[in-house]
């Protein structure tokens, strides 16, 4: 599909899977059931929600600031043809053509020293990220596939927990597996983000697949052992700590909202698609946690896919086996997309920060910029660390890119595109309310009359994206939430330590 500017587009459901797939490629959702169980289901669920809610305001936040931002642009261009404030409106419009990425959105309204400390965040955070789910693959394969000898050998849980550096065979074997990752990431990294759709619609499919099968079987296990709802009641302090960041970082995807907007043909419908993605995450995230912490209770592992390990061995039969396989392996496959996409938003928020937004690339030098990106975590990897403390330390670059950044983006931005439209001249007659004092709900403009004149007052809704969030309470809330979320990591890390 293209867009009337030529540019490649995809549908609303190819977009749904690529921002599940977004999410639910990290690494969170397999940590998810071993906070849940340490935390307590309630409390997990509550912290879910919470963490869900407060990601789909501040991603559609993101969307009113690149709208405001693509009518600032224009605005320069237009400006003798704006003569009220409906054709100022109109401009609010995220186009295919033109993407801004959120490095550029904070240099914009909040100044080149903000957008220098958003480019550290955002590097660090990627890194991270990058990081972690090469060490899941690379872990995965060197676990599983058939190693075996003394100069390569297959390694166990102990080799990752007990050393910041595999030693022996394992090493070995978990190099090769590095390697191997490379090249494959190497291979991807010739394709730009709207190309990888098919393989991200087969990805989808495989993952709703195994992750069913992961609830499935928990179910009848728990069943086969006879568990109830008795974990419900059950909380810990130390536990809700850990499980605060993880909770939060699993729906948080900030960096990735303008790339994953772009390519999307109804640009009208971002709001419903970002919502129901994230709702859809949102569930998966509750029944995974609660279904496999249940049966496997305090040996639920921090990657709850090595769960199902046991599960591969002989004396069982082909179809368990087969299953536990797909459980076991696929995350290192779905890792392997999402860390592409990292890499791919990574070096689009890079070229926008050094060659500014409007820069554009050969597939050659994109490519170059990509190969880059990806050494330098293919490095980091030969350093493993444990998977819960590294959502943590990505939980604190999260709260400030993914709740902080976007709050004050939605307060600025709306406070300064306000302030242009507040400078259309209106009619000789007409009497002017500041329209940065008057919120009105409703979502067209109002005319009240008093007398021979006429006030107008502009809506809540200023862009197509624009809402009851919208309002500046709600950005008081969130940035005292952020607050809140980043002093409670951080003591959950001390107590951890």
């Amino acid at each position: 599909m293209l867009s009337e500017g030529g540019e490649k587009t995809y549908g609303l459901l190819v977009g749904w899977m690529s921002v599940v797939s977004y999410i639910l490629g990290g690494t969170c959702y397999l940590a998810v059931p071993f906070v849940v169980w340490h935390a307590g289901v309630v409390s997990s669920l509550l912290t879910l929600f919470v963490a869900s809610v407060s990601s789909i305001i501040s991603t559609l936040w993101i969307l009113e600031t690149s709208a405001r931002a693509e009518a600032l642009e224009q605005w320069a261009m237009k400006r003798d043809r704006l003569t009220d404030i409906a054709s100022a409106l109109s401009l609010c419009q995220i186009r295919t053509s033109r993407r801004f990425e959120l490095q550029e959105l904070t240099e914009i309204f909040l100044g080149k020293a903000a957008g220098v400390v958003f480019w550290v965040f955002a590097m660090s955070n990627s890194l991270l990220s990058c990081w972690v789910l090469a060490q899941v693959a690379a872990g995965s394969w060197a676990s599983n596939l058939p190693f075996g000898g003394n100069t390569v050998d297959k390694c166990t849980d102990e080799d990752f927990l007990l050393h910041l550096h595999p030693v022996g065979g394992c090493w070995n074997s978990y190099a090769i597996c590095i390697v191997l990752f490379g090249l494959i990431t190497v291979l991807l990294a010739w394709l730009d983000f709207h190309e990888l759709g098919t393989l991200t619609v087969t990805i989808s499919v495989v993952r709703f697949v195994a992750v069913s099968a992961m609830i499935v079987h928990s179910i009848v296990l728990s069943i086969d052992k006879g568990q109830g709802l008795s974990v419900w009641t059950e909380f810990s302090t130390a536990g809700w700590l850990t499980a605060v960041p993880v909770l939060i970082n699993s729906q948080m995807f900030p960096l990735g909202v303008p790339t994953l907007s772009q390519h999307v043909s109804r640009k009208t419908k971002l709001s419903a698609l970002f919502i129901v993605s994230l709702t859809t995450t949102g569930l998966l995230y509750a029944a995974t946690g609660v279904t496999i912490s249940t049966p496997f209770g305090a040996k639920t592992n921090e990657m709850a896919n090595l769960n199902w390990v046991p599960y591969t061995d002989r004396k069982y039969n082909w179809a368990l086996r087969t299953m536990a396989y797909t459980i076991v392996l696929f995350p290192s496959v779905d890792g392997t997309l999402n860390f592409i996409y990292q890499v791919i938003v990574l070096v689009h928020i890079s070229e926008s920060w050094i060659f500014g937004g409007r820069a554009v690339f050969s597939r050659s030098t994109r490519f170059i910029h990509k190969f880059i990106a990806s050494v330098i975590p293919l490095v980091g990897v030969t350093f493993v660390s444990n998977l819960v403390t590294i959502n943590q330390y990505i939980g604190l670059t999260f709260y400030v890119l993914g709740i902080t950044l976007p709050a004050a983006l939605q307060y600025r931005s709306r406070a300064i595109w306000r302030k242009k439209l507040d400078s259309i001249p209106l009619t000789p007659k007409a009497d002017r309310l500041s329209l940065n004092d008057v919120d009105n709900t409703k979502n067209e403009s109002t005319s009240l009359m008093s007398g021979s004149a006429k006030t107008v007052i502009l809506p809540v809704a200023d862009t197509p994206y624009s809402g009851w969030y919208s309002k500046p309470v709600f950005v008081y809330a969130l940035l005292i939430y952020s607050a809140a979320a980043i002093a409670l990591t951080i003591v959950g890390i001390v107590i951890a330590n």
